[in-house]
């Protein structure tokens, strides 16, 4: 491998063991050789999850692991991008897997479209337990795909799918620290201000919908992130200060950290995210594997009016 490589791959990861070793696998099987893994351990202290990291670094050399104290995903990948090396950037959550070929062909799209700064590829989303819930495929024309970004954050499917030169990610001022959610949906809007955006139609990532997701348990904190993101953008595309913005995301950012510091999670708390993967199953078309998810969020939570209106339509599917 040069001193330089081709690519560096970008993760991070807190407390993960259950798939980590599978995740990281993926990686260094994937056949691209020009390429290094800077995982970041963010301040995990269950000790499987260092153990698996020590294991896989001690194993290839590519590997290289960043240990820091727990500040969040954003910093986590802030820290893991500066110490990137390569030519692009590929990210990948632990969760997830890439599947064989990624790599080498999302960089031969970014080198056949030297106008593309931010390449993305086919997604496949799995319930944890591996059930299909479905196939995301982007938009492949440049033209296109910028538009639609710019447009409403349409086309991307997943934030570890992406693959980015690194040059435009540095000229656009990276990930940026007030987005503690939505961190990628902030700094898409500003690499398609800086290059086009295009993508791979082929399924080459999955994204494994996990218990206790953002999506599922910080919907309205993530969704405020996206909307200022989008605000943001407007701002900067009509020439006005974008600061206000960045105040509120930062403020949202330090309630979100509160809340997560005072409030103990309670085990009814993973019922939301078993009715969002037996929801996305059911309207997939797999009601029975949507009804088994739905017995984990009657578990999980009994007295939910929510999750028995739900058992009740996924039956009458």
């Amino acid at each position: 491998m040069r001193d330089f490589p081709t690519v560096s791959v970008v993760m991070g990861t807190y407390n993960a063991p259950s798939a980590l070793a599978e995740s990281i696998g993926s990686l260094l099987s994937q056949g691209f050789a020009d390429v290094e893994f800077v995982i970041v351990n963010d301040g995990s202290p269950d000790p499987h999850t260092t153990e698996i990291l020590a294991r896989h670094s001690t194993l290839d050399p590519r590997l290289r692991v960043i240990t820091k104290a727990n500040e969040g995903l954003t910093r986590a990948l802030v820290d893991g991008c500066a110490a990137a090396r390569g030519e692009y950037i590929a990210r990948q959550d632990a969760d997830d897997v890439s599947l064989p070929g990624r790599l080498s062909a999302q960089v031969a799209f970014l080198e056949a479209h030297p106008e593309v700064v931010l390449c993305t590829c086919g997604t496949r989303v799995v319930a944890p337990a591996g059930e299909r819930i479905e196939d995301v495929l982007p938009v492949a024309d440049p033209e296109s795909a910028t538009r639609l970004l710019r447009e409403g954050m349409r086309g991307i499917p997943a934030h570890g799918c992406c693959m980015f030169r690194r040059a435009a990610y540095e000229r656009v001022g990276g990930y940026r620290w007030p987005f503690y959610y939505a961190q990628d949906a902030d700094l898409w809007l500003r690499l398609g201000e800086a290059g086009k955006v295009g993508g791979v139609r082929e399924v080459l990532y999955e994204l494994r919908e996990g218990v206790g997701s953002v999506s599922a348990l910080n919907r309205e904190a993530q969704r405020r992130f996206c909307e200022l993101a989008q605000a943001c953008y407007q701002a900067r595309r009509a020439g006005r200060d974008e600061a206000p913005f960045l105040a509120e995301a930062q403020g949202l950012r330090e309630r979100v950290l509160a809340a997560r510091r005072t409030v103990v999670r309670a085990p009814a708390s993973t019922a939301p995210s078993y009715r969002l993967i037996a929801a996305r199953l059911r309207h997939g078309g797999n009601p029975r594997a949507a009804r088994r998810y739905l017995a984990l969020a009657l578990r999980a939570d009994p007295w939910s009016a929510r999750v028995w209106k739900d058992i009740l339509l996924t039956w009458l599917t």
